[in-house]
């Protein structure tokens, strides 16, 4: 009768060691990937981050100035201010340099 020696205890030592190099690759490699995340924002983005913005600042205006002017407008549109040739014109250049941009 042969007796063999028993060989396991090197095999779970050898998968210990394998899983732990394993992990430790992994773990490197999740540090590098979150060293080389970057964020990149567009120009429309930025844009309408602006937008945004200038809309918040608008309605953070009280609306006692803004109805003064509107009825101010309002009542010099009514009263026929805006008929008279010079104002036409001068509305009609502004238009058209506008359309021309």
């Amino acid at each position: 009768m042969v007796v063999e020696p028993i060989t396991g205890g090197q095999e779970v030592q050898k998968s210990q060691s394998i899983k732990r190099r394993d992990s430790e690759k992994r773990t490197e490699a999740v540090q590098t990937a979150k060293s080389s995340d970057s964020v990149e924002i567009s120009g429309k983005a930025r844009e309408a981050a602006q937008t945004h913005e200038a809309v918040s600042i608008v309605k953070s205006i009280p609306d006692i100035h803004r109805k003064e002017k509107v009825e101010a407008a309002r009542a010099r549109m009514l009263g026929g201010n805006y008929l008279s040739p010079e104002v036409v014109d001068d509305i009609a250049e502004k238009i058209a340099n506008l359309l021309i941009k």
